[in-house]
């Protein structure tokens, strides 16, 4: 899987969201959030001093990808 996914807002307008908020947005432990992001599944947090963030624009499209794999409107 690669890391072109769709995003919904310009880079700008962006919030970062912690480990927490991952895991409540994909409704996913923090270990398989970990796991997801060695496996390539997720993209890499941004890191901020000793902080690590995700992108929203990012997490929101890793969900839109497996909506569109969902419903068979992914490119193969």
């Amino acid at each position: 899987m690669t890391h072109d996914r769709p995003q919904t807002r310009e880079p700008r307008d962006a919030r970062l969201l912690t480990i927490e908020d991952v895991c409540r947005k994909l409704g996913r432990s923090r270990a398989s959030v970990h796991r997801d992001v060695a496996a390539g599944l997720l993209p890499r947090p941004i890191k901020i001093g000793s902080s690590s963030r995700w992108i929203d624009t990012e997490i929101d499209g890793v969900i839109e990808l497996a909506r569109l794999q969902r419903d068979g409107e992914a490119e193969r």
